[in-house]
């Protein structure tokens, strides 16, 4: 590896050589658009049948050197008309290009970065570029692509800094394994993934926050197997190829400063009641876990100053204390504006010689949970360099350093939110955390859970990420139409990280650290023979041959120490309570592939590739697996009947067909023995190395030595319309995925010795329509109005799982579960249920003899059920884009319609009577224990829906059918013990919500500086809001949220950190 990054170091400097160089005779000009006559930066303009060219300026200008023997320069552009024009004696060349109707000239970066006319595609693929990237106030470029394009599902963990991101491409195509796709970055495929955790803990970043959005150029999303297959084992997932910015063919030298500054805010909050203080069977009671006291209004502080809880005394009916009334706290108060601040600079130059990009960038983000931050910095060089007519190197280098803080979430006595909306209305936390003697001041008397200034103060998990990432080419081109490629590099992060609970918190009250380095990376080669060549007037062909070697290598140390001896001393040494642990993982994958591709009259194109995959996690009579796809696009308005169509002007229809497959994780063949240790679920458990003794055991799940890749056919078929001069475009795509052979682990006798075995077993199926619209509605010289729309309904099924197995864990609690059912959709929530009659109805008890309350409805805890799915049922975005000369507002509306959610959080909350749902709780009964209807306010007592029923004396459920009329109201026994709570007997049904939304994700409104004759080239002011408008039925935080973070187990909300609105403030300047 050392070797390899000296080499990448001397590359870099030799392609950083002869960049000045440039021949004698000179040619100049400007190109504009004959639509408004405005120049058009980013044109090509290169000699024809070579690689000599350069590209316009932001003022449309070139300046390029050639040979005398050079006759003719071409534009081009993508959207206009591409012109070749005779040079002569003329040292100057103005052109003025017209718009291509037929959009012929779009070109697109595909599997193995080869680049393709979007024509030429028999499969669908979206590109966002950096227009649209620039400028997001998002610290992870994976949530600025939310919205962009169809087919793809992004969730953010939270809102804190640094939280990670969960992407999937056309649903989940794998059981227990990684669901998210490959990121490839200039060639190199790269480190991913990340993110995870447990339903405590923190939020860790996904490793897609280490990339700078500036250098990125753009952003092309493969989605089908046909556009993937290339990949082979590491993207039956899908593929996001990402090209960063160059200075390819600049001819002057452009700087690019970047500054802005952010302001989040919390968004949406669990909603609080307001009405009655801490305590229980309407009395204050200081200390109490439950907020069913008495009413605020009805107490006052009697100024006792020995009482250290509360810097008011206790309360005390009013007329008996003090004479100052009782006071509510609002606890969402404890969140703060969080202030991020990104500045970034870049220089790049390049000329028909070479090319160069540099760029360094800094940002600092603190989030809205108090001490939470996140900051990174970057840098990043590429280069190219002609070393001669036939051979080009490049090189790229970038690096990374992240910092993180994170606080404690979930469902975790040290949570923020646990301790935050637990706590009692009346019980003021901002008050004081800490007493002199270091021990904690909280609103349970010190027992309970943390005080969340507690928690934000003096618990902290602190996160160090450097990574490198390096990659190396040369291309030797042999003649007109063959060509030899060579691309090498490396990826690789040190992580660290070191986590504290201070002396007297309350998961560990005698102290806690521990700490963690992990050292990961990957080595990617590939060679490529391109061939491409034109078999006659009619017929072209394009062909790559190329192999791959892939390998990625990890190791990490751990250790931990409890019963810390001195306060405030974060060291292993300071514990004589220590275990420690290490740990390694390799494997490697070699891959030869082809890709061939036929052109006939511009009109039919057909794609071939072929892939076979090696890989040292399968066992050894199953290492090998080919994986072919096929590919046809008929672009039918190039027929001679529908040429020059005045309506239609542009029409593709296209169809694949295609394998793919995902490989066994390292070490599933055989069996491994693992430090021992044991746990309950409610303590903290016990592990090996334990009181001087090291102790050891065999894995529980069985290995595998007959594991077969997990493979996954697919299918799809699509058409892409321009119509009316390109001011309409409609693309259309339906896809199917069928995955079998997924891996799993079932369940076996643990007479064995084991409990599981990791097999081959399951199927599942992903199925679903997208559409993508983009349309000009107005358009004058100073006026332009776009909209762009995407629209995705898709189904992602269980068909089976193993042979006596029904349903997986994915994620969740004892109950709920989100859990993979044979015959569900992927991603079902499993839970309890209220009793209900054949025919669906919700059962209201009728029998005054049993345990059960009458008028009320209880829970059916004979088995779990379905009780929801996080799927959407379909979703929508539109951008509408205006510009007024140059003023620009871009806005979009985010549309999710259907998927449930577990709001664990509302429903806790009603246990302990914080929730809003429980300020309706006041009720009288008369002495005969019916409701006082007198006195009872009359907006309290409410009629359960369902029918009246019991249980028979076998405790089978029976329904009446009748009706229920009872009035009931919602008291104190409900929420804590008849079923109004998850901790009261409740079922989680009660606690599913429509997850739905419409949100305006973000809104941009930018103004172009009038620059006159400087050593500016251009700037920009710019403002863009994030989340600012919300409109949803859940009653929860903002719905785009999971407790476990970057996890296939998705659509659990317990406690989880909130999220927040971003008001971004930026400055863009161009040299």
């Amino acid at each position: 590896m050392r070797k390899f990054t000296i080499w990448l170091t001397c590359l870099f400097f030799i392609t950083s050589i002869g960049i000045a160089n440039a021949q004698t005779k000179v040619i100049t000009g400007t190109v504009t658009s004959s639509e408004d006559g405005l120049p058009i930066p980013g044109v090509t303009v290169v000699v024809p049948g070579t690689t000599i060219g350069v590209t316009t300026n932001l003022d449309g200008k070139y300046s390029i050197s050639l040979k005398d023997s050079y006759t003719h320069l071409r534009f081009q552009f993508v959207g206009m008309i591409t012109q070749d024009v005779a040079i002569g004696t003329q040292t100057e060349i103005n052109v003025v290009l017209e718009p291509d109707i037929r959009l012929m000239d779009e070109v697109v970066v595909t599997a193995i970065g080869i680049s393709r006319e979007k024509k030429e595609l028999g499969y669908n693929v979206q590109t966002v570029n950096n227009d649209i990237l620039s400028g997001k106030p998002n610290a992870d470029i994976v949530n600025s692509l939310a919205g962009r394009t169809s087919g793809v599902s992004i969730i953010s963990s939270a809102g804190d800094a640094g939280a990670s991101t969960f992407i999937t491409i056309r649903g989940n195509a794998s059981i227990t394994g990684n669901n998210q796709p490959l990121f490839v970055v200039n060639g190199m495929p790269i480190i991913s993934g990340g993110g995870s955790g447990g339903v405590g803990g923190v939020t860790t970043s996904s490793r897609s926050i280490d990339l700078n959005p500036e250098d990125i150029e753009s952003i092309t999303v493969l989605k089908g197997g046909a556009a993937t297959a290339l990949y082979g084992v590491r993207a039956a997932n899908g593929a996001l190829v990402i090209t960063t910015k160059s200075g390819k063919q600049l001819q002057a030298k452009k700087i690019e400063f970047h500054t802005s500054v952010g302001f989040d805010v919390i968004s949406q909050t669990q909603e609080r009641q307001t009405m009655w203080s801490q305590g229980y069977n309407g009395a204050w009671a200081g200390g109490n876990a439950m907020s069913f006291g008495a009413k605020i209004a009805d107490l006052e502080y009697d100024g006792d100053a020995t009482y250290k809880w509360d810097p008011n005394g206790r309360l005390v009916p009013k007329g008996t204390g003090n004479g100052m009334p009782a006071m509510y706290y609002d606890p969402y108060e404890f969140f703060q504006t969080g202030i991020s601040t990104n500045n970034g600079i870049s220089i790049s130059n390049g000329n028909d010689q070479g090319s160069f990009y540099f760029s360094i960038s800094n940002l600092d983000q603190n989030g809205i949970v108090p001490n939470n931050h996140f900051g990174r910095t970057t840098l990043r060089l590429n280069a190219t360099n002609k070393l001669s007519s036939k051979v080009t190197v490049g090189a790229d280098f970038a690096y990374t350093n992240s910092v993180a803080t994170q606080i404690q979430k979930g469902s975790n006595v040290s949570g923020i939110m646990l301790g935050l909306v637990r706590t009692a209305s009346t019980f003021d936390n901002s008050a004081g955390y800490e007493f002199p003697d270091g021990t904690q001041r909280n609103y349970r008397n010190g027992g309970g859970y943390d005080n969340p200034y507690w928690t934000a103060n003096k618990i902290a998990f602190d996160e160090n990420v450097n990574r490198f990432t390096g990659s190396g080419n040369v291309n030797v081109r042999f003649t007109d139409f063959l060509s030899l490629s060579y691309n090498a590099g490396v990826d690789w992060y040190t992580r660290r990280y070191q986590n504290r609970f201070a002396i007297n918190s309350r998961a560990y009250p005698t102290g806690y650290m521990d700490e963690y380095m992990n050292y990961a990376g990957v080595f990617n080669s590939d060679l490529l023979l391109n061939f491409q060549k034109d078999l006659n007037e009619n017929l072209n062909i394009k062909a790559t041959l190329g192999a791959n070697a892939f390998s990625s290598f990890s190791k990490f140390l751990y250790g931990d120490a409890s019963t810390l001896e001195i306060p405030e001393f974060y060291q292993l040494s300071n514990s004589a309570n220590n275990t420690v642990s290490s740990g390694i993982g390799n494997y490697r994958t070699m891959a030869v592939f082809a890709d061939v591709s036929f052109a006939y009259k511009n009109m039919l194109y057909l794609g071939i590739t072929g892939r076979n995959d090696w890989s040292t996690t399968m066992p050894k009579a199953n290492l090998s697996a080919f994986y072919p796809s096929v590919s046809l696009g008929f672009v039918f308005t190039e027929l001679e009947s529908l040429k020059g169509n005045k309506i239609l002007s542009f029409g593709k229809l296209r169809a694949s067909i295609a394998r793919t497959a995902n490989i066994a994780g390292s070490y599933n063949t055989s069996n491994y023995f693992f430090a021992a240790g044991t746990g309950d679920g409610w303590t903290n458990g016990v592990g090996f190395p334990y009181q001087g003794n090291t102790g050891f055991q065999l894995g529980s799940g069985l290995g595998n030595p007959d594991l077969k890749h997990e493979t996954m056919d697919s299918w799809e078929v699509g058409m892409d319309l321009r119509l009316f001069d390109n001011k309409l475009g409609i693309d259309a795509s339906y896809f199917n995925n069928n995955n079998t052979d997924l891996l799993m682990s079932v369940p076996i006798a643990p007479s064995s010795g084991f409990t599981s075995v990791y097999m081959n077993a399951a199927q599942m199926e992903s199925k679903g329509v997208e559409l993508s619209i983009d349309a000009t509605i107005a358009k004058t010289k100073d006026f332009q109005w776009d909209v762009f729309a995407n629209f995705t309904k898709l189904k992602n099924t269980v068909i089976k799982l193993a042979e006596g197995v029904d349903n997986l864990f994915l994620g969740g609690f004892t109950v709920p579960q989100v859990r993979a059912v044979a015959g569900q959709a992927y991603g079902s929530v499993f839970g309890n249920d209220w009793y209900r009659d054949e025919n669906g109805n919700v059962l209201i008890n009728d029998d005054p003899t049993d345990n059960f309350r009458d008028g009320y409805p209880w829970q059916d805890t004979r088995s779990m059920v379905p009780i929801g799915n996080t799927q959407p049922d379909w979703t929508a975005n539109i951008t509408n884009t205006i510009k007024y000369k140059k003023l620009t507002l871009s806005f979009m509306w985010d549309i999710k319609s259907g998927g449930m959610m577990y709001n664990g959080t509302g429903f806790a909350m009603n246990y302990f009577g914080t929730s809003k749902a429980t300020e309706t709780r006041e009720v009288y009964y008369t002495p005969e224990g019916t409701i006082d209807f007198d006195r009872t306010p009359s907006q309290n007592i409410i009629v359960m829906e369902g029918v009246y029923g019991h249980l028979d004396a076998n405790g089978n459920p029976v329904g009446t059918g009748v009706k229920n009329v009872t009035p009931v109201v919602l008291d104190q026994a409900w929420y804590t013990s008849g079923g109004g709570s998850n901790f009261a007997s409740g079922p989680s049904v009660a606690a599913m919500e429509d997850a739905s939304w419409i949100r305006l994700r973000d809104i941009t409104l930018s103004y172009d500086l009038p620059i006159k004759k400087t050593f500016i080239k251009n700037a920009q002011l710019y403002f863009t809001g994030k989340n600012l408008l919300l409109f949803t039925p859940y009653t929860g935080i903002d719905p785009e949220t999971n407790l476990q973070g970057a996890t296939n187990g998705q659509g659990m909300d317990y406690f989880n950190n909130p999220g927040s609105k971003t008001y971004l403030f930026g400055l863009k300047v161009t040299f």
